[in-house]
Parts: structure tokens; C-alpha cells; sequence
């Protein structure tokens, strides 16, 4: 039975992306689970470790990209504040909300033989429609108190069409829920942004807070099944990106924090304006308001509880309100305006009217830009009793992962700067989140890359100290190869990116994982296509119509030597440069020698790996500046943007094609490694665009197919050339790859007809039909033979043959030799043989690759949907 050993994908870029389950795992979601948005699936991640996390499962559904996720929380009972984990729901921009929830693992013995999951350990549950334009926004109950609604789950969800929804989820049986839209509440064409949910100080009563393109914070109570809007809050001066909420707790090993009381609930919201404001609901009205501290009011710069305080105080706490206006900006250029009114709202609880205050509380100043993302510290639920800590993190644009605490004196200050410091990553941070009990912080960017920080407390203070995280390509993957010997793969994507995935086989451990362990190239173009030219140098083609060759540094060998446990001799590491930089507005990487200075203005400045890191993977940081292959040349001959690249086994040819409207430019340009020029004059044989070239073994062939819907075969000839032996036109759309078998006996193609068709070389030449045709049930997009035979239980040799769909499933196809010709397993109704559907990927397979080594089969896949995925049999 097949598994995916490992996932590579990224983060998307929006701030409400992820969230991390703080419960115990009574209601099967265990303590630490991630949840993340990974194009248009969520991606679950279990802990292994502080803060350390491998995909294990893929929840797809969406037909667009992710843009909210987020835990359902439930009190396990009223006299217990044990809250647990019951379900994931997931908010997209294709319109919809859609459930998520495990269930217990069903094992059917058929499953892998159709197109259905097995083994399954979550089921979409329900699926929320009714907005007519994509979902920006998400929200659910948080706080000390979570009350049942009848054994209904609340969830709000807000989108660009203006409007918010309330729906009530209530759980059906194990597989099934019931969500009903309750109430519509319209925002009108300034749409909001972000939404959280709580419950109003010492009640049952929700109360729902909306943030966006109006600047103003909307407050809504529900009485019955509506909400009402009570009041907007005003401050930010900028839209605000995202909101979450926490009830303060009061007692022996809390803060004494003016002005707050147990069970008052605070509200943080993060703007485009660079800050973070703190808000508070409190119960009772003015009088309640004047005990609290009046620099409550402000952060905590002055103190003025006495109700009595002279006139001076007064005037002392206005001219602090002038200073801090003066601070942020003049009120007539634009600027902000501290507002320190008291709300006060009337809520009828059991018939009786009560008075609420809501108020501004702290302005957090710190951020040099957008501020994306505000998360509270997660709440320490034990022996039943809740605690909150005063904690916040926040993340901005400016490259910075800021965690905020008071002081006694209620004085927000950041206590901890995390993040980055140079490198590519120019739009900073989209969002942050504490782990359980605040032990580990996660962060995402712009790039998708999940960063991972883990706390350290010892008597001498606490320290934060980076951990390998998640990394990912943020656009699609559009080609993949192994090394010669199977020892690592490299990837190559439209985000302008070559990145390399080795194992991590950590001393006295017996558990491998994977890990991104380098990225050779950092380019400015799209990156179509790759191909491994010996074991430690590759070339790679992309829109810019050249294709460059890459051999690895002194620095990778030594990495991968202490990572992924592969020794090299001496004469492998002579002469090798020991990294490379990119010069500012270049593209070409290039080589830093040993005892050579440093180009200062290089836009990546290489700095020989540190000892403490060389051990495992390296971090983001360092992937993004110091892991570059140097290039050692550029091809130029084509004139539209690289589509395929192929390399001879023996390393001696390179074979690539171009974007192609005409015949004159649907040709294959063969270059020679030993001079990198080309070989011989252009091979003509299609009318477009060359989609796939694959060399036989034996490297005495080169197939090609195209959108012409033709494969070709070209053989080489006494002098070194290669020479058109064959064309056919053998599908009725365009074929997308081809595949030689291990021995050059028979080769495959790949088409949008759904067809994939085996053919005998020896035959092709006379025989303009297929040895096998094999019908599919959708668009098929790539096709790779098994590197050798794969015997059967009575003994029977087959080949393998994995194929990609254009829905992103994958199938293992077995082909054998018979008297009468090959057969097919997959001829025979039933025997359909496909990976389960939650490890596949969620768009159209771009390439596979069987792992070339004996006595394992291991299968990678690129993908559209941003993921290259790697499956052990």
C-alpha cells in the first residue's frame, strides 16, 4: 500500500491561514496538530518535537485558493473549562465554507483498486454556500466561556460581496453535520476583512466583532438567533487586516492589571496603520469606568484611580493624550487620533438590562509596517481551572515577528523581536501564532515558508531559538528530477525557484524525514523545466529563452554529507567553488572560490555554513542566502521561453525545446556537455510547441511529444547525430509526456484524450498502431515507467507505469508481456489501481519521477496545486 512520505508544499499568502490544536485530543484532534492553507487544500501537520511538523494529510475539496482555516472549540462541560479541538473549518475564495472533522479509520480492502480514499482519518462534513463572492474572513467562538446553543456551533463568515453570515453547525452523526445560514448581516461595499467571536463578561451571549475597509471595528450582540449592531469603534486609520479575542483572568499568579477585572474580555485588532490596538469589554457602565485606571486607557503611562484626583492629574492625563497623539501623527495631516470614549451598551440577560463598557485599552507601538496578523496567547486549561496569559504576538510586513507583554503597571512593550534579516523576503510576515502553552511560535510570509521558533526558559532568562520549519514553492511545480543515484530530487517552479529535498537521518535515529536542503537557484524568471546532467550538476530552462547549467558547491557536499549521510572522496570536493551570490540586478549566480573576497554588493552574500548548523536542515534564512550552486555556463539559441529540457544518461547531450507557434520554431536543440554548444543543426519534426523529450537508457534515442498531438523518434547515427526515424500522429489531443521503460523496449505516451499508449519501439517504425492502449477516466498530464521489473507474487515480471491526471490523481498502471501482446491490468473492469485521493495532489500532475535506486520504490510528483510530494511502496 502506498504512502506519502512526505508532502512539500507552502502557506498561502493571507493572514487567518493556520491554527494549532491546544486540546488533548478527546474528540481526535491531537494536542498540536496544525492546520494550514496550502493552495486549495488544507494541510494537517502533526508534532514531532517542540514546534517540528510533518504533512500528513491533505484535506481537498476546494476548487480555489484557501484564504481562512480554523479550529471548532468546544467546553466539555459548564462546570469544566476544558476546551477540545471537535473540527476544522476551512473558508475559500471559490465561495464556500466546508467542515472538516476526523472519524475513526475504516480499512476496506478494495478501496485501492477504485478511485476513493482509504484508510481515511478526516471526512468534509458539510459545505457552507450562500456567498456570491470569495470568503475573506472567518470566525469562531474563543474565550473562557463557550456556551453549547443548544449543542450548535457557531461560525462567521465574511466576503467581498459585502456581507457576513452566521451559520449553526450541529453534528448529524460521525460523517455528517447540519449547517444552516442564520442570519445575513450586510457590510455594505467597505467589506470586512476580518471577524473574531466571543461571549459579552459573565454570560452566554456572543458578541461578534468585524474589522475591515471602513477603519472602524463593528460590534454585534445577538439576542435570539440575530446580532444587532451595538456600536463601531474608531482609531485605526487604515484598514484592519485581522482580530482575536481572550477573556482576562484574574487570581493568585495573574498580573494585578489595572482596570481589568476577571472575565473582562479583550479584543485585539491589527491595521495597515502599523499598530495594534487593545480593546476590553467590561461589565457595568460609567461608574465602572471611572474606577478603572485612566492610563488604562493609554498603555499604562499614567495612574489616576482615584476618583477624587486633583486637577492636576487631569491635566497631566491630557497632556499625555497630546504626547502620544503627537507621536503618531498630527491629527490634520492625516494622522491618528487617540480615542479614549467609553461605549456603553444595554443587554438584556434573563429580562434584566445590564450595562457594558467597551473601551480602547493600549496602543501597541513598535512596527515599522502593515501589521497582517494578532494572535493571544492560547489559554492553560488545568485541572479544569482557565487561565489566560498576557501574551500577544503580532506580524507585519516589516520583516518582524513581535510577541508583546504588560507589565504591573499595564504597559504593553515588545518583549521579543523574531524574524528575519536580509534575503529576498521583502513583504515580510502574513501571520503568526503561538503553539501550545506559548512553547513555540509559528510564522508565515510571502514566500510560503512556515518559520518555527521554540522558547527556552532557563534560570538565566528565556531565549527563542529558530527550528527547521515547513518550506514549500508558492507557484506551480512544473518540473522534478532525481540525481543519478537517487540520493536527493530537485524541483523547479513558476515561483523562480530550484529547490533541493534530501533526508534528514539524524545519528542513533531510526526515522528519516525529508527536508528542503538547498536552493541552487534564485532566479528572475519562471522556471519551466529541469534535467540532472551528471550527479551534482543540473540545467534548467525558464522564460527568459536560456537555459543555464548549475554544478553543486563544496558547502552542499559537505552539508549533505553531515544531513543526509552521503560520502563523497576527495577528488569529488577538489576544485569546487564554495558557494555562490547573485550581484545586484543580476541573474547569473556566481562562484565564490576559496580565499576569494566577498563581493559586498552581491544581492545574496554566501557566509561558509555554521558548525551548529550543518547537522540538520537548514533554516529559511539560510536557504534563501547561502545555498546557491554556482553556475558554470548559459546556453542561448532559442527564442522563446524553455518548455522542456531532457540529458543523456551518460551526461554527454542535453536535448531542449521552446514555446512554439510555427514548425521553424518547434525544434529540438541538442547540446554537447563537453563544450556546451550545440551538436548538431536543430531537430525538426512537430509543428508546435514540444512538450516533453525523454533519452532512451541506452541514450541511442530521443522521443519527443507535442501539441501537435504527434510523438517522434529520433535515433543516433554513426557520427554522433541524431536522426528522424519516426513521427506518428497518435492521439486525438495534445500529448503531454512520454516515458522510455528501463530496458528501451517499449515507451509510452501520455494524452488530454485520456488514452495513455504503450508502443513497441522495434514495431513503431512499420506499426503505426499501439502495443496497448489504456483508457482513463479523465485528461492525463504525465507518465513515468518503473526504473526496473517489478515481480509479481506467481512470479510474473511487469512493468510499472505511473500516470498523473489532469484532477491530480495518480494511478499505478502494471503492463506485462504476453503471446498475444502486452496486457494491462487496468484493461480489466476493476482492477484500476489508484494512490487514496487525500494523498494525491489537488491539481493537474505536471511530472512524476520514480526514484532511481534497488530495493525500494519511492515515487515524486510536481503538481499545480504548489506541491511536490514523495510516495514510498
Amino acid at each position: 500500500m502506498p504512502s506519502a512520505a512526505h508532502t512539500f508544499t507552502s502557506s498561502n499568502r493571507a493572514t487567518q491561514i493556520t491554527d494549532v490544536a491546544c486540546g488533548s485530543g478527546h474528540l481526535g484532534i491531537p494536542h498540536g496538530l496544525v492546520a494550514m492553507a496550502a493552495h486549495n487544500a488544507v494541510g494537517v501537520y502533526e508534532p514531532h518535537g517542540q514546534g517540528a511538523k510533518s504533512c500528513v494529510r491533505t484535506l481537498k475539496a476546494h476548487t480555489d485558493s484557501v484564504v481562512a482555516v480554523a479550529f471548532i472549540r468546544r467546553q466539555m462541560t459548564n462546570q469544566d473549562a476544558t476546551q477540545e479541538e471537535a473540527a476544522i473549518v476551512s473558508a475559500s475564495a471559490d465561495k464556500t465554507l466546508r467542515v472538516w472533522k476526523p472519524m475513526s479509520t475504516k480499512v476496506s480492502t478494495d478501496a485501492a483498486k477504485k478511485k476513493e480514499s482509504t484508510n481515511s482519518e478526516w471526512i468534509c462534513s458539510a459545505v457552507l454556500e450562500g456567498h456570491t463572492a470569495p470568503v475573506n474572513a472567518l470566525a469562531v467562538m474563543k474565550g473562557r466561556r463557550m456556551p453549547s446553543l443548544g449543542g450548535k456551533d457557531l461560525i462567521v463568515s465574511a466576503a467581498t460581496d459585502g456581507t457576513a453570515r452566521i451559520w449553526e453547525r450541529r453534528e448529524l452523526d460521525a460523517e455528517n453535520d447540519e449547517v444552516t445560514c442564520v442570519q445575513v448581516i450586510k457590510t455594505g461595499p467597505r467589506y470586512a476583512l476580518a471577524a473574531a467571536l466571543g461571549v459579552l463578561p459573565n454570560t452566554d451571549i456572543p458578541i461578534l466583532f468585524l474589522g475591515g475597509c471602513d477603519n472602524m471595528i463593528s460590534v454585534y450582540i445577538r439576542s435570539g438567533s440575530q446580532f444587532t449592531k451595538m456600536l463601531s469603534l474608531q482609531g485605526h486609520t487604515d484598514w484592519i487586516r485581522n482580530l482575536d479575542v481572550a477573556t482576562f483572568t484574574a487570581g493568585k499568579n495573574a498580573l494585578d492589571i489595572p482596570g481589568l477585572l476577571d472575565g473582562d474580555l479583550m479584543i485585539a485588532s491589527a491595521s495597515q496603520d502599523k499598530y495594534v490596538r487593545l480593546w476590553k469589554v467590561s461589565e457595568g457602565g460609567l461608574a465602572a469606568a471611572a474606577e478603572s485606571a485612566v492610563v488604562d486607557r493609554l498603555g499604562g503611562l499614567v495612574s489616576a484611580k482615584d476618583e477624587t484626583k486633583a486637577d492636576a492629574d487631569i491635566s497631566e492625563f491630557n497632556d499625555a493624550i497630546k504626547m502620544l497623539e503627537a507621536l503618531v501623527g498630527d491629527e490634520g495631516e492625516g494622522g491618528r487620533q487617540l480615542s479614549t470614549k467609553a461605549h456603553i451598551i444595554e443587554v438584556v440577560v434573563d429580562n434584566i438590562k445590564r450595562k457594558y463598557t467597551v473601551m480602547f485599552d493600549a496602543l501597541l507601538i513598535g512596527h515599522e509596517d502593515w501589521v497582517h496578523s494578532i494572535a493571544w496567547a492560547p489559554p492553560i486549561i488545568k485541572d479544569g481551572m482557565y487561565h489566560q496569559k498576557l501574551e500577544i504576538v503580532s506580524a507585519s510586513a516589516d520583516k518582524c515577528v513581535t510577541v508583546w507583554r504588560p507589565d504591573s503597571g499595564h504597559v504593553w512593550s515588545p518583549d521579543v523581536r523574531l524574524g528575519e534579516v536580509g534575503g529576498q523576503n521583502s513583504f515580510g510576515f502574513y501571520g503568526a501564532r503561538f503553539g501550545p502553552n506559548s512553547d513555540w511560535i509559528l510564522a508565515h510570509g510571502y514566500h510560503g515558508a512556515v518559520q518555527f521558533w521554540g522558547r527556552r526558559v532557563t534560570e538565566s532568562g528565556e531565549t527563542w531559538k529558530p527550528i527547521p520549519g515547513l518550506s514549500g514553492h508558492y507557484a506551480s511545480v512544473e518540473g522534478i528530477a532525481w540525481n543519478e543515484t537517487g540520493d536527493f530530487l530537485i524541483s523547479s517552479s513558476l515561483d523562480q525557484t530550484s529547490r533541493l529535498w534530501g533526508e534528514w537521518r539524524q545519528p542513533g535515529k531510526t526515522q528519516v524525514s525529508w527536508h528542503e536542503i538547498a536552493r541552487p537557484q534564485i532566479h528572475g524568471y519562471d522556471l519551466h523545466c529541469l534535467a540532472m546532467v551528471h550527479k551534482y550538476g543540473f540545467v534548467s530552462g525558464a522564460d527568459e529563452k536560456v537555459i543555464r547549467v548549475f554544478e553543486a558547491s563544496k558547502t552542499f557536499l559537505e552539508s549533505l554529507q553531515n544531513i543526509s549521510g552521503i560520502v563523497e572522496s576527495q577528488e569529488v570536493y577538489k576544485e569546487r567553488p564554495i558557494g555562490a551570490s547573485v550581484p545586484a540586478l543580476g541573474l547569473s549566480n556566481k562562484a565564490i572560490l576559496p580565499g576569494a573576497a566577498i563581493d559586498t554588493n552581491a544581492q545574496l552574500i554566501f557566509e561558509p555554513m555554521a558548525p551548529d548548523v550543518v547537522q540538520g536542515p537548514p533554516l529559511e534564512q539560510y536557504l534563501i542566502q547561502h545555498t546557491l550552486w554556482p553556475e558554470v555556463n548559459k546556453l542561448y539559441g532559442h527564442g522563446y521561453e524553455l518548455i522542456s529540457i531532457a540529458a543523456s544518461h551518460d551526461g554527454k547531450f542535453v536535448a531542449s525545446s521552446s514555446k512554439a507557434a510555427v514548425r521553424d520554431h518547434a525544434v529540438i536543440r541538442v547540446w554537447s556537455t563537453s563544450n556546451w554548444k550545440e551538436s548538431q543543426i536543430p531537430l525538426s519534426s512537430h509543428s508546435s510547441t514540444v512538450t516533453a523529450i525523454q533519452f532512451s537508457h541506452n541514450d541511442k534515442y530521443i522521443l519527443s511529444c507535442g501539441r501537435d498531438r504527434m510523438w517522434s523518434l529520433f535515433e543516433a547515427a554513426e557520427d554522433g547525430t541524431f536522426k528522424l526515424t519516426v513521427t506518428n500522429a497518435a492521439h486525438a489531443r495534445i500529448i503531454w509526456g512520454c516515458s522510455w521503460s528501463h530496458d528501451d523496449k517499449y515507451f509510452g505516451t501520455a494524452s488530454r484524450d485520456k488514452t495513455v499508449k504503450i508502443w513497441n519501439r522495434e514495431l513503431a517504425t512499420t506499426n503505426a498502431d499501439a502495443a496497448l492502449t489504456i483508457k482513463m477516466e479523465s485528461s492525463i498530464t504525465s507518465i513515468a515507467f518503473s526504473p526496473r521489473f517489478h515481480q509479481q507474487n506467481n512470479g510474473t515480471n511487469v512493468y510499472l507505469v505511473a500516470v498523473g491526471h489532469e484532477d491530480g490523481s495518480i494511478q499505478i498502471v502494471s503492463v506485462r508481456e504476453a503471446e498475444t501482446g502486452l496486457i494491462s491490468t487496468v484493461a480489466e473492469v476493476g482492477d484500476i489501481f489508484y494512490l487514496p485521493v487525500e494523498d494525491c495532489p489537488g491539481a493537474a500532475v505536471k511530472k512524476l519521477a520514480w526514484r532511481p535506486r534497488d530495493g525500494e520504490w519511492v515515487l515524486a510528483s510536481a503538481s499545480e496545486d504548489h506541491s511536490v510530494r514523495i510516495y514510498s511502496f
